[in-house]
């Protein structure tokens, strides 16, 4: 009997050991040997270069758990660094509000799989592949924007800053599974000429994008406490009503590390906020000395508009459910 439990711990052993070589192994194929080929694949059919594609490692064979959570992983490291990057490229490209959320992970999600994904080496068409693979990834990550903006307005969702890990990592499985059926139904109408994915394969995409989603709402929640701090910026600005009427806004803007606002606390307008419809952000000034501070809040004006509005919204909501 004791060589029975000794022989099941070192099988467990054995186990976890490969279950950790495989994630190693599907995390560095997934995050450095797919993007580095996707792109010398386009490289050598545009020029004939001929070049080397990467093959330290390999994609794995084994369908294990630590495979599927490395390819996991790899992902989830080569988008958060590409949006980032294409961030600075595209800026505040297409406005604050859901469309341009949108408009830009599609972009990205588009960049992603038609550049940096390899083709099929079974593919007819390299063009061909390497396009709708842009159209499936700019459908299915301009589809998880969206949920993730939609949703974000949500009570509980609604203030980034008092957002748990659980509500981080049901945020971005919601909006991962709204993505994965898009990529199954983008999929199915692209390359499968169907208007209507397989049961498998819809389950299958739900299923994998909602797990890259939540890891990306864990990533995200990590972000928020351990990342760059957040400032605090005092303003004051003037409330246009639909009826002409104006009042005064003082309080507190808050901006991330990177100057765009996130969350508007204060003094709201003492009007009435049912009057006229609703409530129309005309302006705002900074009186802070600092002329960073001041720039900051000029080129994030719209941002703060829909930052305060959406602040404000929260508290009338609130009391109309009251009255």
């Amino acid at each position: 009997m004791t060589d029975n439990l000794l022989n099941n711990d070192d099988a467990n052993k054995s186990t976890k050991s490969s279950e950790v070589l495989d994630f190693a192994q599907a995390l560095f194929h997934s995050a450095v040997e797919k993007p580095f080929n996707g792109v010398v694949q386009i490289v050598n059919k545009s020029t004939n270069a001929g070049l080397p594609e990467l093959d330290v490692v390999g994609a794995s064979r084994t369908d294990s758990l630590g495979t599927s959570a490395g390819n996991l992983a790899g992902t989830l490291i080569d988008y958060a660094i590409l949006s980032k990057v294409a961030g600075l490229a595209m800026g505040n490209l297409g406005g604050s509000g859901l469309a341009g959320n949108a408009l830009r992970a599609g972009i990205v999600g588009g960049v992603y799989a038609g550049v940096f994904t390899p083709s099929d080496s079974n593919s007819n068409s390299f063009l061909n592949d390497r396009v709708t693979n842009a159209g499936i990834g700019a459908a299915t990550f301009a589809s998880m924007a969206a949920a993730s903006d939609g949703l974000g307005k949500v009570a509980g969702f609604a203030v980034p800053q008092f957002r748990s890990l659980t509500a981080y990592v049901a945020l971005g499985a919601a909006s991962g599974a709204a993505g994965g059926l898009a990529h199954a139904e983008s999929s199915a109408i692209l390359k499968d000429r169907s208007l209507v994915p397989s049961p498998s394969n819809l389950a299958n995409d739900i299923g994998s994008y909602a797990a890259f989603g939540a890891a990306f709402g864990a990533l995200g929640y990590a972000a928020s406490k351990f990342g760059p701090e957040n400032t605090t910026k005092d303003f004051i600005g003037t409330k246009t009503y639909n009826n002409g009427d104006t009042a005064p806004v003082k309080g507190q803007l808050t901006l991330d590390a990177d100057g765009k606002p996130i969350q508007f606390s204060g003094e709201l307008p003492p009007a009435d906020p049912y009057a006229g419809g609703r409530l129309r952000f005309e302006s705002i000034s900074n009186p802070v000395a600092d002329a960073k501070a001041a720039a900051d809040v000029a080129k994030w004006n719209e941002r703060i508009r829909q930052v305060y509005e959406d602040s404000l919204d929260r508290v009338t909501n609130g009391e109309r459910k009251n009255h």
